[in-house]
């Protein structure tokens, strides 16, 4: 499973949970989910694919 995948998986999940239950506030910190998405980058070996494919990092910041 690639990353693009692994996030539309997260947000299907979102789109799931708002769909049970559609008066539910999904509340997260952004500056960690955005550091543990990067780290996840990097393990990845996509650093590079990351800084330099500007659709990618649109959906990521």
């Amino acid at each position: 499973m690639t990353l693009i995948h692994k996030l539309l998986n997260i947000v299907g999940i979102h789109n799931a949970i708002l769909f049970v239950w559609p008066s539910t506030n999904i509340i997260g910190c952004r500056l960690h989910l955005t550091q543990a998405w990067y780290r996840k980058i990097q393990e990845l070996g996509l650093s590079t694919e990351y800084k330099e494919n500007c659709c990618l990092g649109l959906h990521l910041d």
